[in-house]
């Protein structure tokens, strides 16, 4: 058994295969076994033999954590490669590649690399989806809670054109989804294809969501009951947003939806209501007065709320402090923690520097804020910007389950036997060893006791010898192997196949911390 290389990082994460991923096996295998740390659901499984040639035609079985593909019987002699592509629980599409031989190796194809435009029109299309449905909601939730009346005539066509936007922007991004699945180019968006895998599985339901919450936004700047529609709105998007994507697995579920849920919506109140601040304003609107008044009051109880959920959110991706420097999430919600903090500085402006100043009907202090509001909504972009770039980038902990499930392969050969020694988790440590052998015709050979030996090639320590038990399932275990430094080490198995029939196979290999 061993863990496949993946050519892109993982969600859910591939716990073991069967064929492990760089086995040599004597026959074809019926299946292929993929086991994850999680349901999945599949999308694609293709194999590429030996000869070159595609076979897209594979039945594949869903049993919650497990994957089987059943393979074609006529599989030529060779290095086979098996693609697959699978969803898993944050929604969100997970390719892999499993490499096996039959009879010999014959070089390994090369894993497709993913289409950097679909991964920009996917970045584009989610920031704009955020950055209109909180423009839209927050927008109609300022006009129904903050803003006077008599300003709703000026105020109300700009949410009303962003709640307009953000559903061709949803709608857009179902086909998106569905080419990301599919693992398809840009190119294939036209095709019925992607639009019928979109619509599929949990993004419809977040899609359909965020659609209806844009549409009860609308009906609270269109009809007379601007309060309640509105609060519906601000509740449909949350439950949207919290429904789907990273944070929205990672655990504990119970608190962390709930945080996400009120981060959403928070910060659709906040960001939506920066734009009709920044109108009143500019138009020197005597109404400026009671809206920054009645908008801070709410702000004051809001933000911490969004600041601790957002600390609590970020907090449940990380696996320590490190990650902030050493991943791309970690550097994402780095800029992200600045220029949430350079938004903060001008709002404690607004509220305790500018807004009295305002109130005395002094125009400098009118003007300052006009200015940094319009600092505050380039912040807010930003911010979505990078928060729309998490949609490519896995969080912390997910790396941290595909680490913890890597394993080491190592192949040993000789004339009268050949071994595969699998090293979980390859490096420095304590590790897991389990060893197939296998006897000059490929098949399974059977031995009395099998010994393996580690020891340094610089000579720094004695080597250490170990009776491996024999596992029920097949081949040898040894439950606890020790590497206490990084560097080559020399593995060695002895194998007694009878009284007087004893082989013996060697192989160096580097270890990493």
């Amino acid at each position: 058994m061993g863990v496949a290389m993946h050519g892109a990082w993982a969600h859910a994460s591939l716990v073991s295969s069967d064929p492990a991923d760089g086995a040599m096996l004597a026959a074809p295998p019926a299946k292929v076994v993929l086991r994850f740390n999680e349901p999945v659901s599949p999308l694609i499984a293709r194999l590429i033999d030996s000869a070159g040639a595609t076979r897209a035609d594979l039945v594949v079985e869903p049993k919650n954590e497990t994957l089987e593909i059943a393979l074609p019987s006529d599989l030529p002699i060779g290095t086979q490669t098996l693609s697959y592509r699978i969803v898993s629980a944050d929604g969100h599409p997970v390719g892999g590649v499993v490499v096996f031989s039959i009879g010999a190796p014959s070089g390994v194809a090369r894993t497709p690399t993913s289409d950097p435009f679909r991964a920009f029109a996917l970045w584009s299309v989610g920031f704009f989806v955020r950055f209109l449905l909180f423009v839209g909601v927050g927008g109609a939730f300022f006009a129904a809670f903050v803003a006077p009346p008599e300003t709703n005539r000026v105020l109300r066509p700009l949410p009303m054109a962003a709640l307009f936007a953000s559903a061709l922007a949803v709608a857009l991004s179902i086909g998106l989804q569905g080419l990301d699945r599919l693992d398809l180019p840009l190119g294939g968006l036209p095709g019925i294809a992607p639009w019928r895998e979109g619509l599929r599985g949990g993004f419809a339901w977040t899609a359909a969501g965020l659609i209806i919450a844009a549409g009860l936004a609308a009906l609270s700047l269109a009809t007379r009951l601007p309060r309640t529609f509105s609060l519906l709105a601000l509740l449909t998007l949350g439950a949207a947003m919290a429904s789907t994507g990273h944070a929205s697995t990672a655990s504990p579920a119970f608190l962390t939806r709930p945080a996400l849920f009120l981060h959403v919506a928070i910060a659709a109140v906040w960001v939506g209501a920066l734009p009709p601040l920044a109108q009143l304003a500019a138009l020197r609107s005597p109404f400026l007065p009671l809206a920054l008044r009645r908008f801070s009051a709410i702000a004051v109880v809001g933000v911490p709320v969004l600041i601790v959920a957002g600390m609590a959110l970020g907090w449940a991706q990380m696996t320590g402090v490190g990650d902030f420097l050493a991943t791309a999430y970690g550097r994402i919600l780095l800029a992200k923690l600045a220029a949430v903090a350079a938004l903060l500085s001008l709002a404690a402006i607004n509220l305790l520097v500018l807004t009295p100043g305002v109130e005395k009907g002094r125009e400098r202090a009118r003007r300052w804020v006009s200015l940094t509001l319009r600092g505050e909504i380039a912040l807010a972009v930003v911010i979505l910007a990078l928060v729309a770039g998490w949609r490519l980038t896995p969080p912390p902990r997910a790396i941290a389950a595909q680490e913890s499930g890597k394993e080491e392969m190592i192949h040993l050969h000789g004339e009268k036997m050949m071994a595969m020694v699998t090293l979980s988790p390859g490096k420095v440590g304590a590790n897991r060893a389990h060893i197939d052998l296998l006897g000059a015709d490929f098949g399974p050979l059977a031995a009395s006791e099998v010994t393996l030996t580690l020891k340094p090639e610089n000579g720094s320590i004695e080597e250490r010898a170990t009776i491996a038990r024999v596992d029920p399932a097949g081949g040898f275990e040894v439950d606890r192997l020790f590497l206490p430094f990084a560097g080559a080490w020399r593995l060695e198995i002895d194998a007694r196949i009878d009284d007087f029939t004893k082989y013996e196979l060697s192989e160096t290999r580097e270890f990493a911390n």
